[in-house]
């Protein structure tokens, strides 16, 4: 009797130790696997960071990429510098033949840049979003990761901003064409309507200044090179 437990007690042992094995070797995998993605996770932030940036960086210079150039189309360079030139002249008042031809213009050159602006802030929108998605799977396996996620919660606060100077640029392009076909109307350049449409385009330009700032700040922040 005494063999027996002696030898069933080797073989539970046996088995025991068996599945111990077992047990530390799936545990090492996991691991092994999950420090696989955090690296994986890791990396892929970096890169994502990168294309935050760079976006960032050509908003910032009033820039746009190749994705925007080809979505909105520049007017042609002639077209482009009589439409600027008989636009710095508009406050200092245009004859009807000038503000025909600015009208006419407006159209295919007003609206170039608001647009390629903000086409160039959805991206930032899409990619910004995205560096988020993964700043949350990666804290996921060790917790918040403080730094991570100040940055990234900067980041998504640098998108508001930009968001409303899109908005602030797309403002003043319609503001600029209302005082263009006011004053086709008939209305002088001093009345009432035109005024009242001026005041309205200097109080977007004073908000556009105070984000513009705001935006350098914060992108100067978190882009250090």
């Amino acid at each position: 009797m005494t063999n027996f437990f002696r030898k069933n007690g080797i073989y539970v042992a046996g088995v025991l130790v068996g599945i111990f094995v077992v047990l530390v070797s799936a545990q090492a995998i996991t691991n092994q696997k999950l420090s696989s993605l955090r690296y994986h996770i890791d990396n892929e932030i970096t890169l994502q960071t990168a294309k935050v940036e760079n976006l960032a960086k050509l908003i910032g210079n009033g820039k746009s990429n190749a994705k925007a150039e080809a979505l909105v189309k520049a007017c042609a360079s002639a077209d482009n510098d009589l439409y600027e030139n008989l636009l710095s002249k508009l406050d200092n008042g245009l004859g009807q033949s000038d503000l025909k031809t600015l009208n006419s213009l407006f159209d295919e050159c007003g609206y170039v840049y608001a647009n390629r602006r903000a086409d160039m802030v959805y991206q930032f929108e899409y990619e910004v979003n995205n560096l988020l998605f993964l700043v949350q799977e990666r804290n996921y396996f060790d917790g918040e990761k403080v730094g991570l996620l100040d940055n990234s919660l900067k980041w998504n606060e640098l998108l508001l901003i930009e968001d409303n100077i899109r908005d602030n640029f797309l403002e003043l392009v319609v503001i600029q064409k209302h005082i263009i076909t006011t004053l086709l109307a008939g209305e002088t350049k001093d009345s009432y309507a035109v005024q009242a449409l001026r005041e309205d385009a200097e109080e977007v330009r004073t908000n556009l200044s105070e984000s513009t700032k705001k935006a350098s700040t914060l992108r100067s922040e978190l882009i250090k090179s």
